[in-house]
């Protein structure tokens, strides 16, 4: 038997994907997805494309939010300021709102659907409380109970605000995020196989279930993420930062040019 391979050590070749590439194939599925948004029309009454291509493409975009998710832990645990990371989702989701609005609505000002960028920048809120409270835990263990429960308090809280103030993918969102910060695969343990299978296992067994009680159907397909993140080597590669946040609002209102031009 391969020494390797017994030993658990990563096979390096199925790691190829720095933080740059697996963010780029993030924006790409979205952009599928919401391309077929765009040419299927809500109505349905002026489609441009059947039904059939219409499920395929949300099927690919399907995959984009769990790696978005994915990235905003691995960025909230790299982050050397947290505080600035936090200040730029608040930026980027006040500057989406209106492209927001006017791709998917139609129209400049409504609050009843608020863009991706509300959810990461709840979720990065609710990790950074948990993530103190896991620490005080450890410091403070006669107090563990009580942080615990804080922990517990901030994560319905989170899902309840989702929720209320509906912000893309809602409580599933805020979840889904919790789940990849609290099974994140240990960086010590990351160069072996092994224990990066067993941690991503967990999270897909966990998300198919979160998935299964509040976004059937096609949001089952996010599970092909995990292929992704899996060949994912934890690298930062070419820095090109805000690229992610300023094509998000651009590729909005791009696609809604686009609407304007064909219907």
């Amino acid at each position: 038997m391969n020494s390797s391979i017994a030993s658990g050590k990563q096979n390096k070749n199925s790691h190829i994907l720095n933080t740059l590439t697996l963010k780029l194939i993030a924006l790409f599925t979205m952009l599928i997805d919401h391309i077929g948004i765009l040419l299927f029309d809500a109505s349905g009454e002026q489609a441009i494309i059947s039904e059939s291509v219409y499920d395929i493409l949300r099927a690919i975009g399907r995959c984009s939010f769990p790696i978005f998710c994915y990235m905003l832990v691995e960025g909230f645990h790299y982050s050397r300021n947290v505080k600035k990371y936090f200040a730029r989702l608040v930026v980027f989701a006040i500057i989406s709102q209106i492209p927001y609005n006017l791709c998917f609505q139609h129209t400049f000002f409504y609050l009843h659907a608020l863009n991706i960028f509300f959810t990461l920048l709840l979720g990065l809120l609710t990790i950074y409380v948990l993530d103190n409270c896991m620490k005080a835990m450890q410091i403070k263990p006669k107090s563990r109970t009580i942080y615990f429960g804080i922990g517990c308090i901030t994560l319905v809280v989170s899902q309840y605000l989702a929720e209320e103030f509906y912000m893309s993918y809602g409580r599933y969102g805020i979840l889904m995020i919790a789940i990849f910060y609290l099974f994140r695969i240990p960086d010590d343990d990351f160069e072996n196989d092994r224990v990066t299978l067993k941690y991503t296992c967990i999270q897909a067994m966990l998300i198919f279930v979160i998935t299964y009680l509040y976004q059937p159907e096609l949001q089952f397909y996010c599970l092909i993420s995990f292929v992704f993140i899996l060949m994912y080597n934890r690298k930062k590669g070419p820095g090109m930062k805000y690229l992610f946040y300023g094509f998000y609002p651009a590729h909005l209102l791009l696609l809604y040019g686009l609407y304007l031009l064909l219907y």
